[in-house]
């Protein structure tokens, strides 16, 4: 999706975000794939451990930089 949105063009971000900003992101993409997993079936396939598999992924990083922020 092509411009629009903070600064995204054409998939490239052209300004800094603020790790607060990171990590308010991260929470969201959290909540959007817990809400997605839990209203899956298993006639979604692999679809779930995907989602699964991004969630681990993204564990821990907004609390890292949370940490990172306090130093």
């Amino acid at each position: 999706m092509a411009g629009g949105r903070d600064g995204a063009e054409g998939g490239k971000v052209n300004k800094k975000l603020s790790n607060e900003t990171v990590m308010c992101r991260i929470q969201q993409a959290q909540t959007v794939l817990s809400v997605w997993l839990n209203s899956m079936t298993k006639d979604d396939g692999n679809a779930p451990d995907m989602v699964d598999a991004v969630l681990t992924i993204l564990d821990g990083l907004a609390d890292s930089l949370a940490m990172e922020g306090d130093q």
